[in-house]
């Protein structure tokens, strides 16, 4: 982790970053089995579910002193990439969003079916 992202209120996965922990993660389902994986780990962390759009497959929810927005990309019928913006209110954050995503990643990884990391890099 670079010296600046302890300072960062924003943390987004992506395919090719460069913290390894925040690559995009694949699960052996569709996209509609990850956002109801997803909605139950909202609920169970209370947090407010805002925004559910099915036909971006995106969903919002916000916690205490941070919002998620989770992007559900479908490779084929049986294969959804999960990626997350978390966006943290704090004055000095110290990676907390980079730790929120972890743990909504772990907490998913033993939901759903996991696949494989930034399956799809260049």
């Amino acid at each position: 982790m670079k010296f600046r992202d302890y300072f960062a209120n924003e943390f987004e996965t992506s395919e090719n970053h460069y913290i390894p922990t925040l690559r995009s993660h694949y699960y052996s389902v569709r996209n509609e089995q990850a956002m109801e994986a997803l909605k139950s780990l909202a609920k169970k962390r209370n947090a407010i579910i805002k925004y559910v759009d099915n036909e971006r497959h995106e969903m919002i929810f916000e916690a205490s002193n941070y919002a998620v927005t989770a992007t559900f990309t479908s490779i084929s019928y049986t294969v959804t990439a999960v990626d997350f913006l978390v966006v943290t209110e704090a004055i000095f954050p110290f990676g907390k969003g980079k730790k929120i995503i972890e743990q909504l990643y772990e907490e998913l990884n033993q939901i759903l079916p996991f696949k494989g990391l930034s399956l799809y890099s260049k």
